[in-house]
């Protein structure tokens, strides 16, 4: 999917951004630059990991800690 169809929709998309970069730190999405401009993958091998993300809320999210990276 493309960076912008991402972001698409997010009242802040500066932090969007951010957490999609500490997400391709983490290889749980991984990013290639198109002619359109840059397309992002979910890694399958990571699947665990990004359901867990999901499942996360509150106090014991991991995105505050994304965006500190």
């Amino acid at each position: 999917m493309y960076e912008d169809n991402l972001l698409d929709g997010l009242p802040d998309k500066a932090i969007g951004k951010k957490v999609l970069e500490a997400l391709v730190k983490q290889r749980i999405i991984f990013g290639k630059k198109k002619k359109y401009g840059h397309k992002y993958y979910l890694n399958t091998e990571r699947m665990d990991k990004a359901k867990e993300i999901v499942k996360e809320k509150g106090t014991r999210s991991i995105i505050p800690l994304l965006l500190m990276l």
